[in-house]
C-alpha cells in the first residue's frame, strides 16, 4: 500500500511538471498575492523572483484605480509605501523581460544576499513616455528617503530600444535608474550593462549602479556610505549624446549629497564605449567613476577607479569630456568642492580623432571648476590613436572659465607623467600650492 501511495505521489508530480513546461513557465511558483511580514523585524522578506515581480503588480493594480500605494501582508494588513521596509532571505535569480519595480519602498536590505540577472533584458517600448529610468528598480528615493544596504546585484542586462522611433531620455543602472533621496550602503554592482542607439535618438545617463543621482531641493540628502562599488562591464555600442560613469552616470545635487568619511566609491569594472560618426555635437561627459558631478558646495572623497576607459570617436564633431575618475566635475555657480583622495590606476584609450577643439581629458578629472583638489594621484596612462586636444593632462584636464578659482594641492600627483600636470587658461588665481595635511589613504584592488 505504501508503494502505491509512493508511486502515485511520483505521478502527480511528474504530471505537475509536464503542465508546466506545457505552459512555457521556467518554475511553478504559486501565484503571490501577499507578502511574509516579519512581526518582529517589521520588515516583508523575499526569497523569490516572484515575490520581486509582485511589487509591480501591486503598483500597477493601485495606479490604474488611482490608489494610495499599499503593500499587502500575508495577515492582511495594508502597509502604507513610505514605511515598507524589504529584506532579502535568500539569494534571487530573475530572467527573462523585466520590468523595472515602480513601488516606492522605505528601505531596501540584501541582508548580504545576491540578486542575480540571468540575461534580463529591459525593452523601451515604442508608443510611451519620453523619459525613462531602468534597473532593478525604476527610480528609488521619495519623498522620505530609500535606504538600500548589504546588497550585491550580478549577471547582464541588456536595454532593447528597437522599437522606438521618437527621442527619449533613459537612465540606467542595475540598481535603479534613478535615485533621489536616502542612503547607499555598502552595495556592490557586477553586472554588465550593454545599450545600442542605433537611431541616433537617445540622451543616455547611464552608471553602473545608478544612471541618474538626483538631489534637488534644501530637505533632500543623498548619502553614500561604506563600500559602493561597481564591477561590471558596460558596452554602449553605438552612441550619439551620454553621460556615462562606471559606478554613476549623472550626479545633479542641488540638495546636499554627503560622499565624505566612512565611504569609497570604486569601479573596477571597463567602460567600452563606441560613438555615431554623424552624432551631433553635444557635450558627453565619460568617468571612471562618476560621468558628470554637478553640484552645490561639497566635500567629496575616496574615489577610486581601476577600470579601462575605451572611447572610438568615429570622428565624430561631438564634444567629449573624459576622466579617469570623473568626466566633469563643476558647481552649479561659484561655490566650491573639496575633492579628497581621487585615485585612477587604469587607462584612457580614444581610437580615432578629437576632432572637437573643446574635447578634453585628464587622467582624474576631464573638466572641471571651482574646486580645492587634495590628494589626487593618477597612475593610468592616456593612449591616443588618432588627433588628440589642446586641453589633455595627467591629472585635470580643462578648467571651467566660469566657475572661480581652483587650488591643487602639492599632495596631487601625475605618476606617469606624459602630459602636464594640468591646463589652466582661464582663472588668473588658480595655482599650485603647498599641502600642509597628513593624508591617510589605501589605494588597494
Amino acid at each position: 500500500m505504501q508503494q502505491i501511495c509512493k508511486k502515485n505521489s511520483i505521478m502527480k508530480r511528474i504530471a505537475y511538471l509536464i503542465a508546466c513546461l506545457s505552459l512555457g513557465l521556467i518554475s511553478c511558483e504559486e501565484k503571490v498575492s501577499a507578502l511574509h511580514f516579519n512581526e518582529a523585524e517589521q520588515v516583508f522578506e523575499i526569497g523569490k523572483e516572484s515575490e520581486l515581480r509582485f511589487l509591480n503588480e501591486t503598483f500597477e493594480i493601485k495606479d490604474k484605480n488611482m490608489e494610495v500605494q499599499t503593500l499587502l501582508t500575508d495577515a492582511g494588513k495594508e502597509i502604507p509605501a513610505d514605511e515598507v521596509r524589504i529584506k532579502l532571505v535568500k539569494d534571487i535569480e530573475i530572467s527573462g523581460e523585466w520590468t523595472p519595480i515602480k513601488f516606492p519602498v522605505r528601505e531596501f536590505d540584501g541582508n548580504g544576499h545576491i540578486i542575480t540577472f540571468d540575461g534580463i533584458r529591459v525593452v523601451i517600448e515604442e508608443n510611451s513616455q519620453g523619459s525613462f529610468s531602468a534597473g532593478l528598480f525604476d527610480e528609488m528615493g521619495g519623498e522620505k528617503g530609500t535606504v538600500v544596504k548589504d546588497l550585491t546585484l550580478a549577471g547582464d542586462m541588456t536595454i532593447d530600444a528597437q522599437k522606438r522611433e521618437d527621442s527619449y531620455i533613459l537612465s540606467v543602472g542595475s540598481l535603479a535608474g534613478e535615485f533621489k533621496n536616502g542612503c547607499i550602503e555598502n552595495c556592490t554592482s557586477k553586472v554588465d550593462i550593454s545599450f545600442a542607439d542605433n537611431k541616433g535618438i537617445c540622451t543616455l545617463w547611464l552608471g553602473g549602479l545608478i544612471g541618474h543621482l538626483n538631489s534637488y531641493g534644501s530637505e533632500v540628502e543623498v548619502t553614500l556610505r561604506g563600500k559602493v562599488v561597481n564591477e561590471g562591464n558596460i558596452t554602449v555600442n553605438p552612441c550619439s549624446n551620454a553621460d556615462i560613469g562606471g559606478v554613476i552616470g549623472v550626479v545633479t545635487n542641488y540638495g546636499k549629497v554627503f560622499i565624505k568619511g566612512d565611504v569609497c566609491v570604486e569601479n573596477k569594472g571597463n567602460l567600452t564605449v563606441q560613438w555615431k560618426a554623424d552624432a551631433q555635437p553635444e557635450h558627453n561627459c565619460i568617468g571612471g567613476v562618476f560621468g558628470q558631478f554637478w553640484t552645490n558646495e561639497t566635500d567629496i572623497e575616496h574615489l577610486h577607479n581601476w577600470g579601462n576607459i575605451r572611447l572610438d570617436t568615429q570622428n565624430t564633431s561631438a564634444t567629449f569630456e573624459i576622466g579617469g575618475v570623473c568626466g566633469n566635475l563643476q558647481p552649479h555657480n561659484y561655490e566650491r568642492i573639496y575633492p579628497l583622495d581621487l585615485y585612477n590606476a587604469s587607462n584612457i584609450e580614444i581610437k580615432n580623432n578629437l576632432t572637437s577643439e573643446y574635447s578634453c581629458v585628464g587622467g582624474i578629472i576631464g573638466s572641471f571648476g571651482g574646486c580645492s583638489f587634495h590628494r589626487v594621484i593618477n597612475e593610468g596612462r592616456i593612449v591616443l590613436s588618432g588627433k588628440g586636444s589642446e586641453y589633455i593632462s595627467g591629472l585635470l584636464g580643462a578648467e571651467s572659465p566660469i566657475h572661480g578659482n581652483c587650488y591643487l594641492h602639492s599632495c596631487c600627483i601625475d605618476k606617469v607623467g606624459d602630459y602636464p600636470i594640468w591646463r589652466i587658461y582661464y582663472q588668473r588665481w588658480s595655482k599650485q600650492i603647498p599641502c600642509e595635511e597628513n593624508h591617510q589613504t589605501n589605494h588597494q584592488k
